[in-house]
C-alpha cells in the first residue's frame, strides 16, 4: 500500500485490504457481510478500537472500512467504483440523484475520531434516493406524500 494517503491506490489493494478486514473480522462477528448490520457493527468496532488505532495505521484501517461501505452501497443502492483523478481518490459512482460518494474519506472521519458516522452514509444515500435528491431533503412533505406516510402508521 501507499505510504502516502495523497498517492493512487490501484483499486486491486483497496480491495483487497477491505476483504482481507472484513475476513480478519469475522473471527469477532461470523455474519459480517456486504450490507447495512455489518456496517452498523464495524461502527460500534471503531467506537470501541478507536483509541487502540495507531495513527499511522488509520489509513489503511481507512481503505479496508471504506471499500467495505463502498460495496455495501454498490449492493443497496447500485453503482460502481471509479477512480477520480482530479481528487486522487475511489469513489462509489451512484448516479443520480446521489451523485458519488466517499466512503474512504467517511471511514477515516470516522477513524479519527467520534463525531462522523459511517452507517449514517448508508442511511442519507437512502433518504436522497427515496427524496429524489438533495435539494429535496429537509423539504416539507407534499399533501401526497404525507397522506401516504400516515397510511403506512
Amino acid at each position: 500500500m501507499s505510504a502516502n494517503p495523497d498517492d493512487p491506490i490501484p483499486f486491486e489493494e483497496v480491495r483487497q485490504l477491505g476483504e482481507q478486514l472484513l475476513e480478519i473480522l469475522r473471527d469477532c462477528n461470523p455474519s459480517l457481510d456486504y450490507d447495512e448490520q455489518s456496517i452498523e457493527w464495524l461502527e460500534g468496532y471503531i467506537g470501541r478500537n478507536r483509541g487502540s488505532l495507531s495513527e499511522d495505521k488509520r489509513y489503511g484501517w481507512a481503505i479496508g472500512i471504506g471499500y467495505v461501505i463502498g460495496e455495501t452501497m454498490i449492493a443497496s443502492f447500485g453503482g460502481k467504483w471509479e477512480y477520480d483523478l482530479p481528487q486522487q481518490v475511489w469513489l462509489v459512482a451512484i448516479g443520480p440523484p446521489v451523485g458519488k460518494a466517499n466512503p474512504i474519506a467517511k471511514a477515516y472521519k470516522c477513524l479519527s475520531g467520534p463525531y462522523d458516522s459511517i452507517a449514517s452514509m448508508l442511511r442519507i444515500t437512502r433518504t436522497v434516493i427515496e427524496k429524489g435528491g438533495w435539494d429535496k431533503i429537509g423539504t416539507r412533505l407534499s399533501q401526497g406524500e404525507a397522506d401516504l406516510a400516515q397510511s403506512d402508521e
